[in-house]
């Protein structure tokens, strides 16, 4: 058995001979790997960007969410995915080309409908001078954009039904 000073002795010979036992961080090698065949950074396709313009004037979504949506609808069929960093920056330079499809899908005629095969029933208050609420239904054909009856319902009060 090895007294403390000669173990002592026996390891500082072994460092100053040898060097430190333990490797130290600026001596560790790396292993190299062989380069990434792929190419990076290429272009994505000019309908992808105008996939995602289409997208966000539809729906409004997140870049995450949109990002999402694009990739549930395209990356099985089309082997395209986009990031939310990538719809982030899509979105942001053509704002304005977003806004001008809302506009103009906003602004568009609506198809016509055969006549008579929907209607439609609304109820809405309007008020007169006396600030008193009148309540009003309303029948509407879908086809011809026209208001079929307009009527006024009787006041009433809590206990009749005002018909």
């Amino acid at each position: 058995m090895l007294s403390l000073p000669c173990l002592f002795a026996l390891l500082f010979w072994l460092y100053s001979s040898w060097g430190s036992p333990l490797p130290q961080q600026r001596h560790i090698y790396r292993i190299k790997t062989t380069p990434c065949t792929a190419a990076r950074n290429q272009r994505k396709p000019a309908w992808v960007k105008e996939a995602i313009i289409r997208l966000k004037a539809e729906t409004n979504l997140s870049c995450y969410k949109l990002a999402a949506t694009f990739n549930q609808l395209y990356a099985a069929e089309k082997g395209v995915t986009v990031g939310k960093t990538f719809v982030a920056e899509t979105v942001r330079a053509h704002a304005y080309e977003i806004g001008q499809l809302r506009e103009h899908w906003k602004r568009q005629r609506p198809r016509p409908m055969p006549r008579n095969t929907i209607w439609a029933m609304d109820i809405t208050g309007k008020g007169d001078q006396q600030s008193y609420s009148h309540s009003i239904l309303g029948i509407l054909n879908y086809g011809s954009r026209m208001a079929l009856a307009l009527i006024q319902f009787m006041k009433s009060s809590n206990s009749d039904s005002g018909f």
